[in-house]
């Protein structure tokens, strides 16, 4: 059996244990995004070996697993430092009436977003560069109602990154592990002329899905934009 197919089952034996739904048409994007991550990582460097026994698990189910809880998604999203895809590539499959942009910084990364984003016909645009690079400002400042962000940086860092793309009421998802507490606790303490609300979600993913499958609660944070003026992170 093909690697990408193992990895499928493993993904509809996840998305069935979270209750999310598959269509047939999802299904099989989900398929062909997994054979070209699998095929062009041999070439380049797009995700740990480590990993590739667990793309199912570790980023293709925890890219979706915490939209049910969110609810739905205000368009355009952007996927700040999207790597290899995640979770924006997934987010465009399970949420279709929202326009995808995926910001990636390196330019072989960029290069394997546009072609995913073709062979897979979804709503997205690539953003190659940094984020903050006069023409990313320039074209994006005050752009997005919503913006999600996986292991890239601590949120101090990110929300300064972010903020100026962010349109007021507009909110930063970002997933975060156990450092959690720490990284809210200096953001709250961040000198900013924009005020914000940051809370966490709670949302459940899929763990040993090789073996015995189990539930484990994980948390992403919520940093809505509520307007101009001094924060106090409350």
């Amino acid at each position: 059996m093909k690697k990408q197919e193992e990895q499928l089952k493993q993904f509809l034996r996840g998305a069935e244990l979270l209750s999310i739904e598959v269509s047939k048409k999802q299904a099989a994007k989900v398929e062909m995004f997994l054979q070209l991550l699998l095929s062009w990582n041999r070439k380049m460097n797009l995700f740990s070996r480590h990993d590739t026994q667990r793309l199912a698990e570790r980023h293709l189910l925890e890219s979706i697993a915490w939209l049910e809880n969110f609810g739905k998604i205000k368009s355009p999203v952007l996927d700040f430092g999207s790597g290899a895809g995640f979770p924006g590539i997934p987010i465009a499959f399970f949420r279709p009436e929202s326009k995808l942009f995926l910001l990636e910084s390196k330019k072989k990364k960029a290069g394997f977003l546009n072609l995913a984003v073709k062979e897979l016909g979804i709503n997205a645009e690539v953003i190659p560069g940094r984020v903050e690079a006069e023409e990313i400002q320039s074209r994006f400042r005050e752009f997005f109602p919503v913006i999600v962000s996986r292991a890239v940086a601590d949120l101090s860092l990110l929300w300064r990154w972010t903020a100026p793309l962010l349109r007021e009421e507009g909110v930063l998802i970002a997933f975060k592990g156990e450092a959690l507490q720490a990284e809210l606790e200096k953001l709250r303490r961040n000198k900013s002329s924009l005020k914000f609300d940051a809370k966490v979600l709670d949302y459940n993913i899929c763990k040993n899905l090789w073996a015995k499958p189990y539930l484990e609660k994980r948390k992403i944070v919520m940093v809505n934009m509520t307007g101009k003026g001094k924060s106090n992170g409350q």
